[in-house]
């Protein structure tokens, strides 16, 4: 049974690690949403406003979800986790 020291430490490294790719992951996401509204501005413009689902599609698409990564987006779920061979073995 691990310590609650180390599951301590444990949750502290994946919230560094998620500060760490907040850097890369929070402009990278105001980048795509950008983008998918400036695609889905264009696609009304040549459609002349008779494709407004597909127009939000791109506009969805980008903008939503989460916008800020958290220690637990990067811990491995326990339901898909899969030991590594050495990790398995019996010896």
């Amino acid at each position: 049974m691990p310590e609650p020291e180390s599951h301590e430490s444990e949750s502290a490294a994946y919230n560094v690690g998620a500060g760490i790719a907040n850097v890369f992951y929070i402009p990278g996401k105001v980048l795509l949403c950008g983008v998918g509204g400036a695609v889905g501005i264009f696609i009304l413009i040549i459609s002349i406003g008779s494709a407004p689902r597909p127009a939000a599609y791109f506009a969805r698409e980008g903008c939503g979800g989460k916008w800020v990564l958290t220690g637990d987006d990067l811990r491995p779920d326990d339901a898909h986790y899969r030991a590594f061979d050495w990790e398995d073995s019996k010896y």
